[in-house]
Protein backbone atom coordinates (compact mmCIF):
# COMPACT_ATOMS: atom_id res chain seq x y z
CA UNK A 1 0.00 0.00 0.00
CA UNK A 2 2.80 2.59 0.51
CA UNK A 3 4.18 2.59 -2.65
CA UNK A 4 0.52 3.18 -4.07
CA UNK A 5 0.35 5.76 -2.31
CA UNK A 6 3.83 7.27 -3.03
CA UNK A 7 2.75 6.99 -6.13
CA UNK A 8 -0.17 8.51 -6.07
CA UNK A 9 1.18 11.46 -4.41
CA UNK A 10 3.73 11.77 -6.90
CA UNK A 11 1.00 11.87 -9.79
CA UNK A 12 -0.74 14.70 -7.21
CA UNK A 13 2.69 16.52 -7.24
CA UNK A 14 3.52 16.15 -11.30
CA UNK A 15 -0.74 17.46 -11.78
CA UNK A 16 0.24 20.48 -9.55
CA UNK A 17 2.97 20.84 -11.31
CA UNK A 18 1.26 21.04 -14.74
CA UNK A 19 -0.84 23.62 -13.49
CA UNK A 20 1.35 25.95 -11.96
CA UNK A 21 3.17 25.18 -15.61
CA UNK A 22 -0.20 26.32 -17.34
CA UNK A 23 -0.80 29.58 -15.35
CA UNK A 24 1.34 31.69 -17.67
CA UNK A 25 -0.76 30.32 -20.99
CA UNK A 26 -3.47 32.03 -22.67
CA UNK A 27 -6.66 30.53 -23.49
CA UNK A 28 -10.26 31.44 -24.64
CA UNK A 29 -13.29 30.44 -22.80
CA UNK A 30 -13.62 26.59 -22.66
CA UNK A 31 -15.48 25.67 -25.61
CA UNK A 32 -15.79 21.51 -26.89
CA UNK A 33 -17.61 21.83 -29.84
CA UNK A 34 -14.68 24.11 -31.32
CA UNK A 35 -12.39 21.05 -30.20
CA UNK A 36 -14.36 18.81 -31.79
CA UNK A 37 -14.65 20.24 -35.07
CA UNK A 38 -10.60 20.31 -34.33
CA UNK A 39 -9.83 16.92 -34.11
CA UNK A 40 -9.24 16.36 -37.44
CA UNK A 41 -6.94 19.05 -38.10
CA UNK A 42 -4.68 17.87 -35.16
CA UNK A 43 -4.82 14.37 -36.45
CA UNK A 44 -3.13 16.08 -39.77
CA UNK A 45 -0.18 17.07 -37.56
CA UNK A 46 0.79 13.42 -37.42
CA UNK A 47 3.06 13.50 -40.22
CA UNK A 48 4.74 16.91 -39.28
CA UNK A 49 7.79 17.55 -36.84
CA UNK A 50 7.76 18.29 -33.46
CA UNK A 51 9.15 21.72 -34.59
CA UNK A 52 6.18 22.37 -36.68
CA UNK A 53 2.94 21.16 -35.05
CA UNK A 54 3.71 21.54 -31.15
CA UNK A 55 3.24 25.62 -31.65
CA UNK A 56 -0.01 24.74 -33.97
CA UNK A 57 -1.54 22.13 -31.29
CA UNK A 58 -0.88 24.55 -28.63
CA UNK A 59 -2.50 27.63 -30.56
CA UNK A 60 -5.05 25.13 -31.57
CA UNK A 61 -6.29 23.83 -27.99
CA UNK A 62 -5.85 27.22 -26.33
CA UNK A 63 -9.10 28.54 -28.78
CA UNK A 64 -10.82 26.06 -26.99
CA UNK A 65 -10.26 26.86 -23.81
CA UNK A 66 -6.99 24.23 -22.88
CA UNK A 67 -3.54 25.04 -21.85
CA UNK A 68 -1.24 22.38 -23.11
CA UNK A 69 1.76 22.19 -21.31
CA UNK A 70 4.95 19.22 -21.43
CA UNK A 71 6.29 18.09 -18.15
CA UNK A 72 9.09 15.56 -17.24
CA UNK A 73 8.12 11.97 -16.69
CA UNK A 74 7.02 11.10 -13.52
CA UNK A 75 9.62 8.26 -12.73
CA UNK A 76 8.41 4.74 -11.60
CA UNK A 77 4.70 5.09 -13.71
CA UNK A 78 3.33 3.96 -17.02
CA UNK A 79 2.01 8.09 -17.08
CA UNK A 80 1.68 9.23 -20.60
CA UNK A 81 -0.18 12.15 -19.93
CA UNK A 82 -2.97 13.35 -17.84
CA UNK A 83 -6.01 15.90 -18.57
CA UNK A 84 -7.54 18.07 -15.54
CA UNK A 85 -9.02 21.35 -14.28
CA UNK A 86 -7.33 24.48 -13.12
CA UNK A 87 -9.86 27.55 -12.76
CA UNK A 88 -12.12 28.01 -15.20
CA UNK A 89 -10.50 25.94 -17.70
CA UNK A 90 -8.54 23.10 -18.93
CA UNK A 91 -4.61 21.73 -18.56
CA UNK A 92 -3.79 18.82 -20.67
CA UNK A 93 -0.59 18.03 -19.67
CA UNK A 94 1.92 15.25 -21.82
CA UNK A 95 5.11 13.67 -20.68
CA UNK A 96 8.39 15.62 -21.71
CA UNK A 97 10.29 12.70 -22.64
CA UNK A 98 11.62 10.84 -25.96
CA UNK A 99 8.86 8.40 -27.39
CA UNK A 100 7.79 6.69 -30.06
CA UNK A 101 4.94 8.98 -32.32
CA UNK A 102 2.39 6.27 -32.15
CA UNK A 103 2.34 6.54 -28.49
CA UNK A 104 2.48 10.22 -28.43
CA UNK A 105 -0.78 10.92 -30.74
CA UNK A 106 -2.50 7.92 -28.84
CA UNK A 107 -2.03 9.18 -25.30
CA UNK A 108 -3.21 12.87 -26.78
CA UNK A 109 -6.13 11.54 -28.29
CA UNK A 110 -7.05 9.28 -25.52
CA UNK A 111 -7.23 12.83 -23.20
CA UNK A 112 -8.92 14.60 -26.09
CA UNK A 113 -11.51 11.76 -25.73
CA UNK A 114 -11.83 12.36 -21.83
CA UNK A 115 -12.18 16.34 -22.28
CA UNK A 116 -14.98 15.74 -25.08
CA UNK A 117 -16.51 13.20 -22.84
CA UNK A 118 -16.94 15.86 -20.02
CA UNK A 119 -14.99 13.66 -17.73
CA UNK A 120 -13.71 16.62 -16.12
CA UNK A 121 -17.09 18.13 -15.34
CA UNK A 122 -18.41 16.13 -13.12
CA UNK A 123 -20.27 14.23 -15.50
CA UNK A 124 -19.90 10.18 -15.88
CA UNK A 125 -17.01 9.19 -17.22
CA UNK A 126 -16.30 6.48 -19.55
CA UNK A 127 -13.88 3.99 -18.41
CA UNK A 128 -10.27 4.11 -20.10
CA UNK A 129 -11.08 1.38 -22.43
CA UNK A 130 -13.25 3.20 -23.83
CA UNK A 131 -10.88 5.68 -24.20
CA UNK A 132 -8.66 4.00 -25.65
CA UNK A 133 -10.69 2.94 -28.08
CA UNK A 134 -11.92 5.96 -29.15
CA UNK A 135 -8.50 7.38 -29.31
CA UNK A 136 -7.30 4.57 -31.92
CA UNK A 137 -10.29 4.75 -33.63
CA UNK A 138 -9.48 8.69 -34.30
CA UNK A 139 -6.32 7.69 -35.62
CA UNK A 140 -7.29 4.85 -38.02
CA UNK A 141 -10.99 5.31 -38.75
CA UNK A 142 -12.57 1.52 -38.01
CA UNK A 143 -14.11 0.01 -41.09
CA UNK A 144 -10.94 0.96 -42.89
CA UNK A 145 -8.54 -0.79 -40.17
CA UNK A 146 -11.29 -3.73 -40.49
CA UNK A 147 -10.77 -4.13 -44.24
CA UNK A 148 -6.82 -3.57 -43.48
CA UNK A 149 -6.59 -6.67 -41.34
CA UNK A 150 -9.02 -8.49 -42.91
CA UNK A 151 -6.21 -8.83 -46.18
CA UNK A 152 -3.94 -10.15 -43.72
CA UNK A 153 -0.92 -8.53 -45.31
CA UNK A 154 1.54 -6.91 -42.73
CA UNK A 155 4.29 -6.46 -44.79
CA UNK A 156 6.21 -3.09 -44.67
CA UNK A 157 5.22 -2.15 -48.10
CA UNK A 158 1.67 -3.41 -47.03
CA UNK A 159 1.34 -0.85 -44.02
CA UNK A 160 3.15 2.13 -45.59
CA UNK A 161 0.66 1.83 -48.55
CA UNK A 162 -2.17 1.64 -45.90
CA UNK A 163 -0.65 4.54 -43.86
CA UNK A 164 -0.60 6.56 -46.79
CA UNK A 165 -4.38 5.85 -47.62
CA UNK A 166 -5.57 7.11 -44.42
CA UNK A 167 -2.88 10.33 -44.20
CA UNK A 168 -1.04 8.70 -41.40
CA UNK A 169 2.63 7.95 -40.04
CA UNK A 170 3.31 4.39 -40.63
CA UNK A 171 4.93 3.83 -37.70
CA UNK A 172 1.62 4.19 -36.13
CA UNK A 173 -0.02 1.73 -37.94
CA UNK A 174 2.78 -0.53 -37.06
CA UNK A 175 2.31 0.43 -33.43
CA UNK A 176 -1.47 -0.21 -33.91
CA UNK A 177 -0.73 -3.63 -35.13
CA UNK A 178 1.43 -4.64 -32.32
CA UNK A 179 -0.77 -3.35 -29.97
CA UNK A 180 -3.51 -5.70 -31.62
CA UNK A 181 -1.07 -8.63 -31.70
CA UNK A 182 -1.37 -8.65 -35.63
CA UNK A 183 2.46 -8.79 -35.40
CA UNK A 184 5.05 -9.23 -33.29
CA UNK A 185 5.96 -6.43 -30.97
CA UNK A 186 9.65 -6.61 -32.71
CA UNK A 187 8.10 -6.21 -36.15
CA UNK A 188 8.06 -3.24 -38.01
CA UNK A 189 9.84 -0.85 -35.61
CA UNK A 190 11.68 0.91 -38.10
CA UNK A 191 9.00 2.40 -39.24
CA UNK A 192 8.36 4.08 -36.35
CA UNK A 193 9.60 7.95 -35.40
CA UNK A 194 11.10 8.97 -31.81
CA UNK A 195 10.32 12.29 -30.75
CA UNK A 196 12.37 14.32 -28.27
CA UNK A 197 10.29 17.00 -26.97
CA UNK A 198 12.96 18.40 -24.31
CA UNK A 199 14.16 19.88 -27.59
CA UNK A 200 11.37 21.60 -28.90
CA UNK A 201 8.90 22.37 -26.37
Amino acid sequence: MGDNSSHGYAQLCWEQQARIAASSLDTERIDLNNLQDSIESIRKMNRTDPEEFIPQLTKLLAESGIALVFLPHLKGTKLQGASMMSGDRIVLAMTLRGKDADRFWFSLFHEISHIINGDLFGDKARSERDMDISAANILIPPQAYAEFVSANDFSKESVVEFAETIDLQPGIVAGRLQNDEKIRHDQLNDLKIRYEFDKTA
